[in-house]
Protein backbone atom coordinates (compact mmCIF):
# COMPACT_ATOMS: atom_id res chain seq x y z
CA UNK A 1 0.00 0.00 0.00
CA UNK A 2 1.05 3.59 -0.62
CA UNK A 3 2.29 5.27 2.56
CA UNK A 4 1.67 9.01 2.67
CA UNK A 5 2.48 11.86 5.02
CA UNK A 6 0.19 13.07 7.79
CA UNK A 7 -0.35 16.76 8.54
CA UNK A 8 2.38 16.47 11.17
CA UNK A 9 4.82 14.94 8.70
CA UNK A 10 4.73 11.36 9.98
CA UNK A 11 4.01 8.23 7.95
CA UNK A 12 0.40 7.23 7.46
CA UNK A 13 -0.50 3.76 6.22
CA UNK A 14 -3.75 3.23 4.27
CA UNK A 15 -5.20 -0.27 4.36
CA UNK A 16 -8.67 -1.52 3.45
CA UNK A 17 -10.39 1.84 3.96
CA UNK A 18 -8.62 2.72 7.21
CA UNK A 19 -5.48 4.69 8.02
CA UNK A 20 -2.81 3.95 10.60
CA UNK A 21 0.11 5.80 12.15
CA UNK A 22 3.30 4.26 13.53
CA UNK A 23 3.08 3.00 17.10
CA UNK A 24 6.34 1.08 17.25
CA UNK A 25 9.17 0.73 14.75
CA UNK A 26 10.74 -2.62 15.60
CA UNK A 27 13.68 -4.60 14.29
CA UNK A 28 11.62 -7.08 12.28
CA UNK A 29 8.28 -5.36 11.89
CA UNK A 30 6.38 -2.08 12.29
CA UNK A 31 3.35 -1.84 14.54
CA UNK A 32 0.70 0.64 13.45
CA UNK A 33 -2.37 1.93 15.29
CA UNK A 34 -5.61 3.43 14.02
CA UNK A 35 -5.25 7.12 13.19
CA UNK A 36 -8.68 7.73 14.75
CA UNK A 37 -7.74 6.25 18.12
CA UNK A 38 -8.16 9.61 19.88
CA UNK A 39 -11.50 10.58 18.35
CA UNK A 40 -13.13 7.12 18.44
CA UNK A 41 -11.04 5.32 21.06
CA UNK A 42 -10.34 2.74 18.35
CA UNK A 43 -8.05 -0.10 19.50
CA UNK A 44 -7.10 -1.31 16.00
CA UNK A 45 -3.55 -2.55 15.47
CA UNK A 46 -1.82 -3.39 12.18
CA UNK A 47 1.57 -5.01 11.68
CA UNK A 48 3.76 -4.84 8.59
CA UNK A 49 7.27 -5.79 7.63
CA UNK A 50 10.06 -3.23 7.90
CA UNK A 51 9.50 -2.61 4.18
CA UNK A 52 5.86 -1.76 5.01
CA UNK A 53 4.49 -4.83 3.23
CA UNK A 54 2.81 -8.05 4.46
CA UNK A 55 -0.08 -6.33 6.25
CA UNK A 56 -1.70 -8.16 9.13
CA UNK A 57 -4.57 -6.77 11.22
CA UNK A 58 -4.00 -7.81 14.85
CA UNK A 59 -6.93 -5.96 16.43
CA UNK A 60 -9.96 -4.78 14.46
CA UNK A 61 -11.61 -1.36 14.36
CA UNK A 62 -14.65 -0.13 16.26
CA UNK A 63 -15.81 2.03 13.32
CA UNK A 64 -16.58 1.53 9.64
CA UNK A 65 -14.03 1.81 6.85
CA UNK A 66 -14.20 4.80 4.50
CA UNK A 67 -12.16 4.32 1.33
CA UNK A 68 -13.32 7.64 -0.13
CA UNK A 69 -12.04 9.51 2.90
CA UNK A 70 -8.71 7.70 2.63
CA UNK A 71 -8.47 8.51 -1.08
CA UNK A 72 -9.00 12.18 -0.27
CA UNK A 73 -6.29 12.09 2.41
CA UNK A 74 -3.82 10.58 -0.06
CA UNK A 75 -4.76 13.20 -2.67
CA UNK A 76 -4.16 16.05 -0.21
CA UNK A 77 -0.77 14.59 0.70
CA UNK A 78 0.18 14.37 -2.99
CA UNK A 79 -1.00 17.94 -3.57
CA UNK A 80 1.18 19.23 -0.72
CA UNK A 81 4.17 17.30 -2.04
CA UNK A 82 3.61 18.67 -5.55
CA UNK A 83 3.54 22.21 -4.15
CA UNK A 84 6.95 21.63 -2.56
CA UNK A 85 8.57 20.12 -5.63
CA UNK A 86 7.13 22.19 -8.48
CA UNK A 87 6.58 25.82 -9.40
CA UNK A 88 3.04 25.22 -10.64
CA UNK A 89 0.21 27.45 -9.49
CA UNK A 90 -1.56 26.08 -6.36
CA UNK A 91 -4.90 26.18 -8.19
CA UNK A 92 -3.46 24.00 -10.97
CA UNK A 93 -1.95 21.59 -8.44
CA UNK A 94 -5.27 21.25 -6.62
CA UNK A 95 -7.19 20.71 -9.87
CA UNK A 96 -4.76 18.00 -10.97
CA UNK A 97 -5.00 16.21 -7.63
CA UNK A 98 -8.78 16.27 -7.58
CA UNK A 99 -9.07 15.13 -11.21
CA UNK A 100 -7.72 11.69 -10.26
CA UNK A 101 -10.51 11.03 -7.73
CA UNK A 102 -13.95 9.49 -8.12
CA UNK A 103 -16.94 11.68 -7.30
CA UNK A 104 -17.43 10.40 -3.74
CA UNK A 105 -13.76 10.91 -2.91
CA UNK A 106 -13.92 14.42 -4.38
CA UNK A 107 -16.73 15.23 -1.95
CA UNK A 108 -14.36 14.38 0.91
CA UNK A 109 -11.72 16.88 -0.21
CA UNK A 110 -11.20 20.14 1.69
CA UNK A 111 -12.36 23.28 -0.11
CA UNK A 112 -10.15 24.48 -2.95
CA UNK A 113 -9.74 27.93 -1.39
CA UNK A 114 -8.63 26.42 1.93
CA UNK A 115 -6.16 24.04 0.31
CA UNK A 116 -4.59 26.58 -2.05
CA UNK A 117 -4.16 29.03 0.83
CA UNK A 118 -2.40 26.28 2.79
CA UNK A 119 -0.11 25.61 -0.18
CA UNK A 120 0.81 29.28 -0.47
CA UNK A 121 1.54 29.47 3.25
CA UNK A 122 3.60 26.29 2.98
CA UNK A 123 5.67 27.77 0.17
CA UNK A 124 6.15 31.09 1.95
CA UNK A 125 7.92 29.31 4.82
CA UNK A 126 10.70 28.36 2.40
CA UNK A 127 11.09 31.90 1.10
CA UNK A 128 14.04 34.03 2.19
CA UNK A 129 13.34 37.00 4.43
CA UNK A 130 12.07 40.13 2.71
CA UNK A 131 14.98 42.49 2.02
CA UNK A 132 15.15 45.60 4.17
CA UNK A 133 16.31 47.51 1.11
CA UNK A 134 17.07 46.71 -2.52
CA UNK A 135 20.75 46.67 -1.62
CA UNK A 136 19.96 43.42 0.20
CA UNK A 137 18.17 41.87 -2.78
CA UNK A 138 20.25 39.35 -4.70
CA UNK A 139 18.55 37.09 -7.24
CA UNK A 140 20.46 33.88 -7.83
CA UNK A 141 20.16 30.10 -8.27
CA UNK A 142 16.55 28.82 -8.18
CA UNK A 143 15.20 32.34 -7.75
CA UNK A 144 16.27 33.19 -11.31
CA UNK A 145 13.19 31.37 -12.61
CA UNK A 146 9.58 31.77 -11.60
CA UNK A 147 6.14 30.42 -12.40
CA UNK A 148 4.89 28.26 -15.23
CA UNK A 149 6.03 28.56 -17.97
CA UNK A 150 9.41 29.17 -16.40
CA UNK A 151 10.23 32.85 -16.73
CA UNK A 152 13.98 33.38 -16.61
CA UNK A 153 15.78 36.37 -15.19
CA UNK A 154 16.45 38.40 -18.31
CA UNK A 155 18.17 41.38 -16.70
CA UNK A 156 18.94 42.93 -13.32
CA UNK A 157 20.93 46.15 -13.11
CA UNK A 158 22.04 45.04 -9.67
CA UNK A 159 22.69 46.15 -6.13
CA UNK A 160 23.61 49.79 -5.89
CA UNK A 161 21.54 50.89 -8.88
CA UNK A 162 19.67 54.11 -8.16
CA UNK A 163 16.73 52.85 -10.22
CA UNK A 164 16.58 49.07 -9.80
CA UNK A 165 15.12 47.23 -12.78
CA UNK A 166 14.52 43.47 -12.80
CA UNK A 167 13.15 41.81 -15.93
CA UNK A 168 11.77 38.29 -16.43
CA UNK A 169 10.78 36.66 -19.70
CA UNK A 170 10.84 33.41 -21.64
CA UNK A 171 12.42 32.52 -24.97
CA UNK A 172 8.92 32.30 -26.41
CA UNK A 173 8.01 35.68 -24.93
CA UNK A 174 11.03 37.35 -26.51
CA UNK A 175 10.24 35.73 -29.84
CA UNK A 176 6.65 36.99 -29.60
CA UNK A 177 7.96 40.50 -28.94
CA UNK A 178 10.23 40.32 -31.96
CA UNK A 179 7.37 39.21 -34.20
CA UNK A 180 4.73 41.61 -32.90
CA UNK A 181 3.96 44.88 -34.65
CA UNK A 182 2.38 46.36 -31.51
CA UNK A 183 3.38 46.13 -27.85
CA UNK A 184 0.80 46.82 -25.13
CA UNK A 185 2.49 48.13 -21.98
CA UNK A 186 1.15 48.98 -18.55
CA UNK A 187 2.27 49.19 -14.92
CA UNK A 188 0.41 47.78 -11.91
CA UNK A 189 1.16 49.48 -8.61
CA UNK A 190 -1.03 47.36 -6.32
CA UNK A 191 0.74 44.09 -7.22
CA UNK A 192 4.28 45.43 -6.92
CA UNK A 193 6.32 43.68 -4.20
CA UNK A 194 7.89 45.64 -1.36
CA UNK A 195 10.70 48.01 -2.35
CA UNK A 196 9.31 48.35 -5.90
CA UNK A 197 6.83 50.93 -7.14
CA UNK A 198 5.33 48.88 -9.93
CA UNK A 199 5.03 45.59 -11.72
CA UNK A 200 5.32 46.51 -15.39
CA UNK A 201 4.17 44.12 -18.13
CA UNK A 202 4.44 44.07 -21.89
CA UNK A 203 1.80 42.12 -23.76
CA UNK A 204 1.41 41.18 -27.41
CA UNK A 205 -1.20 39.45 -29.50
CA UNK A 206 -0.46 35.95 -30.76
CA UNK A 207 -3.12 34.42 -33.00
CA UNK A 208 -5.61 37.04 -31.74
CA UNK A 209 -4.92 36.11 -28.12
CA UNK A 210 -3.21 38.55 -25.75
CA UNK A 211 -0.23 37.09 -23.91
CA UNK A 212 2.28 38.60 -21.49
CA UNK A 213 5.78 38.52 -22.94
CA UNK A 214 7.77 40.36 -20.27
CA UNK A 215 7.43 41.11 -16.55
CA UNK A 216 9.44 43.97 -15.03
CA UNK A 217 9.89 45.06 -11.42
CA UNK A 218 10.61 48.78 -11.33
CA UNK A 219 11.86 50.73 -8.35
CA UNK A 220 10.88 54.04 -9.91
CA UNK A 221 8.37 55.36 -12.42
CA UNK A 222 10.66 57.91 -14.04
CA UNK A 223 11.35 58.49 -17.71
CA UNK A 224 14.92 57.25 -17.25
CA UNK A 225 13.62 53.99 -15.75
CA UNK A 226 11.32 53.37 -18.70
CA UNK A 227 14.05 54.20 -21.20
CA UNK A 228 16.53 51.88 -19.52
CA UNK A 229 13.94 49.09 -19.30
CA UNK A 230 13.00 49.33 -22.98
CA UNK A 231 16.60 49.62 -24.17
CA UNK A 232 17.48 46.49 -22.19
CA UNK A 233 14.57 44.55 -23.67
CA UNK A 234 15.31 45.72 -27.22
CA UNK A 235 18.86 44.43 -26.90
CA UNK A 236 17.51 41.00 -25.92
CA UNK A 237 14.88 40.72 -28.65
Amino acid sequence: MEVFKSNKGGDKMPFEGYTYTVKYDGVNHITWRCSKRNSTNCPAILKTSILKTNHSVIIGHNHFANKSEVNAMIAVSKIKLAAKTSCANPVEIYAQGVSELDERSKSMMPLEETTTRTLRNQRSKDNPLDPVSLNDLMIENDWCTTGKPFHKLLADNGIGATERIIIFSTDEGLNNLACASTWYMDGNFALAPKQFQQLYVIRVQVNNVSTTAVYCLLQRKSMSTYESMLNTILKKV
